[in-house]
């Protein structure tokens, strides 16, 4: 059995080099690893000055520019929750950006099977010359989604990554136990023939360590899924390494390897996770110009200016924001927003536009409902959230924040909501209440109502109301 190192002391972001000599011995090879995980849609540059699918690319390019052994790999959710271009193309702008970055290999995440299997197989068709891996995803059919492993030659190594994926609904997966047995068994059957070995996991860091202890032939752990930060490597007690690089193309992962293809020794020269900086990352141009031309086609509101953001909102902030900007827009009595259940992003500060709200909760929320409802509806529908310690949503009149507990208690209320968070949380805590007033589908998105609030606020022709602190 093959015995392979990585040495403690790598696990510095800075090692010197002096460590271990490439050329020590004639067999021992250098190879860069790149890595992203939970993309999640994010292909335009990002706001703030950092982030984005295209600056990844252009960081990629960079090194591609100045060495021939490397290695990119993605580990899984090129799919969802980013911008709003790339949703109404159902993700396929993503893809078709992620083959111009020519990645070597992908595992699939739990958000890529969104659309079906057969949708997201199209998808990864898109890629070329990438090899999708997955050894615990099945069809229907009993067989492996995608190819459980594949073995790629770089600079003269012979690498064999193993894909695994964390267990998800909308998929037919397994545990991770069996999936660790799953990955052990194929990193047995991999280790004669390979001199490195890699498990591109859509599972943060501690499954991870998990799958390196019932594999210890495995040298290198890539994950993704937990949108894990990890600025330094981890070191697992079988001596693999374990990184992840946050989420929302917002860092790009390195890890330099050396290789003795004759003993088998693998070594780490260096591991970090690198911020896609705007100003020291540069952008793709060929990406950004596909990127700016599907926008055109598919949401052109998406760039529209709505201006000067002068502080981040976030959280129930920015919940209030929406239930307001869903009042108004309806001509409803009360909007209701609820934080966890809708929001994603922050609408950060500085320069915003369309797509900078959309990116806050625009999927989730995109359908909105209209109903009616009594001030005790609201009342006992905020009672239950705070007994069933679900979070609390938002209620706000046309002019800002409302309690429940101030409204006519028996009067009947027109109520707009984002139908996400009816069917998951009114609906079924007020199951009778639901049932006797079905709601009805707005002629409206969660976008269009908020960004137009949003633009009011920042154009000063609507104050932004705090939300109310008696509601707590």
């Amino acid at each position: 059995m093959r015995i392979s190192h990585f040495r403690p002391l790598s696990l510095s972001l800075v090692l010197v080099l002096a460590l271990f000599s490439l050329a020590a011995g004639a067999e021992t090879r250098s190879l860069l690893v790149l890595h992203t995980n939970d993309v999640h849609d994010h292909v335009a540059p990002g706001y703030n000055g950092r982030g984005g699918l295209c600056h990844a690319a252009g960081l990629v390019a960079a090194e591609r520019a100045k060495r021939d052994d490397i290695l990119l790999l993605d580990g899984g959710d090129l799919m969802e929750k980013g911008d709003m271009a790339a949703h109404r193309t159902k993700s396929r702008l993503t893809y078709e950006l992620a083959a111009r970055m020519r990645y070597d290999m992908v595992v699939p995440g739990n958000h890529d099977f969104t659309y079906g299997e057969a949708y997201l197989k199209e998808c990864h068709a898109l890629l070329e010359g990438a090899v999708s891996v997955c050894c615990n995803a099945f069809d229907k059919a009993g067989g492996t989604v995608f190819a459980p492993s594949a073995v790629k030659t770089v600079n003269g190594i012979r690498i064999g990554v193993i894909g695994a994926i964390t267990d998800t609904n909308d998929a037919d997966t397994r545990s991770l136990k069996q999936t660790a047995a799953l990955v052990a068994a194929e990193a047995k059957r991999l280790a004669p023939e390979t001199d490195l070995l890699i498990v591109l996991a859509h599972l943060g860091k501690k499954s991870c360590l998990t799958l390196a202890e019932a594999a210890p032939e495995v040298n290198l752990f890539v994950g993704g899924h937990t949108h894990e930060l990890l600025r330094e490597p981890v070191l697992a007690p079988s001596g693999a390494v374990v990184v992840q690089a946050g989420g929302n193309a917002a860092f790009l992962g390195r890890v330099e390897l050396a290789v003795d293809t004759a003993s088998g020794a693998v070594s780490m020269v260096r591991g970090e996770a690198v911020q896609v900086l705007h100003d020291t990352a540069p952008c793709d141009p060929e990406l950004l110009a596909l990127v700016r031309a599907r926008e055109a086609e598919v949401a052109p509101e998406a760039r529209r200016p709505l201006g000067e953001n002068p502080a981040p909102l976030a959280g129930r902030e920015m919940a209030a924001v929406a239930a307001r900007g869903l009042c108004r827009r309806a001509g409803a009595d009360v909007g209701c927003c609820h934080a966890k259940q809708i929001l994603r992003n922050t609408l950060p500060a500085g320069p915003v536009d369309v797509n900078a709200v959309f990116l806050t909760g625009g999927q989730r929320g995109e359908k909105i409902v209209r109903t009616t409802l009594t001030g005790a509806d609201l009342r006992r529908y905020r009672e239950l959230l705070l007994a069933q310690k679900r979070g609390l949503t938002e209620f706000s009149g046309p002019e800002g924040p409302l309690n429940p507990e101030d409204l006519p208690q028996d009067k009947e209320l027109t109520v707009v909501m984002p139908e996400r968070e009816w069917q998951s949380l009114f609906a079924r805590m007020l199951k009778d209440t639901a049932a006797a007033r079905p709601p009805q589908p707005c002629d409206f998105t969660f976008t269009d109502a908020v960004s137009g609030l949003v633009e009011d606020i920042l154009n000063g022709r609507a104050k932004l109301v705090r939300r109310n602190a008696a509601a707590e």
